[in-house]
């Protein structure tokens, strides 16, 4: 005999149930030059993809950008919305969460994405309803 649904399986959200590399990557980019980065110097997408992580404090800090988490934030918020609609979930993650809850495991969402973005693209993609829990604008300390 199976057991079943005795567990709880959380996704973190970009990267995972959305694919949005590209928007962080053009977001972070636009941030870059304007905290003075020159053109020539901001990172290519490979170089992006080697070199990026969070929080993307000390990223932006080692390139030049002098500026605070609170600016930083408000910065990358206005540019990140310039590329939200490129952003899309993952083909299968629709699936794999139902047939999960299906087999009764509880299922969340663990994000450092604002919780309004992230409430609203699940929305958008029909995947509201889908986690029992939706931990999302979670900030790492450094």
């Amino acid at each position: 005999m199976a057991v079943r649904g005795r567990g709880l399986v959380m996704f973190d959200y970009d990267g995972v149930v959305v694919h949005s590399i590209w928007s962080i990557y053009l977001a972070t980019r636009d941030v870059l030059e304007a905290g003075g980065v020159l053109l020539e110097n901001l990172p290519d997408f490979k170089e992006f993809l080697s070199t990026f992580y969070i929080p993307s404090l000390p990223f932006c800090r080692e390139r030049g950008v002098p500026w605070s988490q609170k600016i930083l934030n408000r910065c990358y918020a206005v540019f990140s919305q310039r590329y939200a609609d490129i952003i899309r979930p993952y083909p299968v993650m629709s699936e794999t969460i139902r047939a999960l809850r299906s087999a009764g495991y509880k299922t969340a969402i663990v994000s450092g994405a604002p919780s309004k973005r992230v409430a609203v693209e699940l929305g958008k993609f029909g995947l509201s309803g889908l986690f029992d829990r939706v931990y999302a604008g979670i900030q790492l300390k450094v």
